[in-house]
């Protein structure tokens, strides 16, 4: 049966942004910066402490920040926290696998969407809803 109307997946799809990635592991980067890549995205990762990702938000000024979530959620969390206060575009959790009380506390600290896989298509919606919710605020 066809959809009733048309979801994020028919409109036409953000490239091009500019997107500085987060986590406290260099090699867990790797694959997510490659998934950002191929959807046409300008990638700068960087495995950095809380404390130098407001740096790395000044230098690069991002339009959208996204944090890689893997083993540390606390670091994830304090980052999340950091490059909401700092970053002008909005904030995404990417995650291999889901954790409704992570989600929760993330949102609590400025998350803008995530996605729950490294699936493209599930990260480039997470994008699109992230970039609508931040400009609409």
């Amino acid at each position: 049966m066809p959809h009733a109307g048309p979801t994020i997946a028919d409109g036409p799809m953000t490239r091009g942004l500019s997107v500085l990635l987060a986590d406290e592991d260099a090699e867990g980067l790797r694959s997510t910066a490659r998934v950002l890549q191929r959807l046409g995205h300008q990638v700068a990762s960087y495995a950095v402490t809380v404390g130098e990702a407001a740096e790395r938000i000044a230098e690069e000024d991002p339009d959208l920040s996204v944090v890689a979530v893997h083993d540390d959620l606390e670091h994830a969390l304090d980052l999340i926290d950091e490059l909401s206060e700092a970053a002008r575009g909005p904030v995404v959790a990417v995650m291999e696998h889901g954790n409704g009380e992570f989600l929760v506390r993330a949102a609590a600290r400025g998350i803008d969407g995530f996605a729950r896989s490294e699936d493209p298509g599930e990260v480039q919606s997470a994008i699109e809803v992230a970039l609508r919710r931040h400009r609409q605020e």
